[in-house]
């Protein structure tokens, strides 16, 4: 019993080791995109503003229009930078309107980018109303997988399915039919993550690699997910479809 306690808590500390890393490196890339993506906008933004004012004060309204126009795109690049943040923080629509839109709109966004694949996703009802936890480590999993799939594999058809089981635990299946992965040494840092967001709230891990014959990310959470308030459904005519 010593021996089983002792090992239990060095397991403990191990994890959570891995977890403080892992934060600190999530912390370290979101400073790295405020500096590189967002800050060198803002000064130039403050550059367009200083020089469409000494312009306007001269009546030369028609050449601040340029400045103008550059400060338009400016913003608009860093509101795609901060969304695409926001969405490493926290998956976009998970808290609003569920797992299912959480997760379709992962799709989408590889969708648009790589719309000669197909993409298949199936989300019980079932588990629409997990605890937040376990809906963001299920959309870790996914956004995690669906990457790798889409960036490395070159396949022609990802599936994502979330269900639960007789049993109550949930489980959770990214799979690909592309190149697979020879078997690596170790994790790289995005399975490593995911792997350590599933220990963390008692789940389990495991993933299906042969060359040639696709990839697979499975992971399986106990029955300990309470539910939570409805949430609101988005307008029909703002859903993204599945093809």
């Amino acid at each position: 019993m010593a021996a089983r306690l002792a090992e239990a808590d060095g397991e403990n500390r191990r994890l959570n080791e891995q977890l403080l890393s892992l934060q600190e490196q999530e912390r370290s890339d979101l400073a790295r995109d405020l500096h590189d993506e967002v800050s060198p906008f803002l000064f130039a933004i403050h550059i367009d503003v200083t020089t469409a004012c000494h312009l306007l004060e001269q009546g030369r309204a028609i050449e601040a229009h340029d400045n103008v126009q550059s400060i338009a795109d400016a913003v608009r690049h860093m509101q795609r930078q901060v969304r695409s943040m926001l969405g490493r923080l926290r998956p976009i629509g998970l808290a609003e309107f569920g797992l299912r839109e959480a997760i379709e709109n992962m799709v989408v966004f590889w969708r648009r980018r790589r719309p000669e694949i197909r993409y298949q996703v199936v989300v019980s009802e079932e588990c629409e109303n997990l605890a937040e936890l376990v809906g963001t480590t299920i959309c870790r999993i996914v956004q995690e997988a669906l990457s790798n799939a889409v960036r490395h594999a070159g396949p022609k058809l990802i599936t994502v399915s979330v269900d639960r089981d007789h049993d109550g635990k949930v489980r959770v299946a990214v799979a690909d039919d592309g190149s697979g992965m020879r078997e690596p040494k170790r994790l790289g840092y995005g399975l490593l993550g995911i792997s350590e967001r599933v220990k963390t709230v008692g789940g389990r891990l495991t993933l299906s690699k042969t060359p040639g014959e696709g990839f697979a990310v499975k992971a399986v959470f106990p029955c300990s997910a309470g539910a939570v308030p409805p949430r609101r459904r988005r307008p029909s005519y703002e859903n993204p479809r599945r093809r």
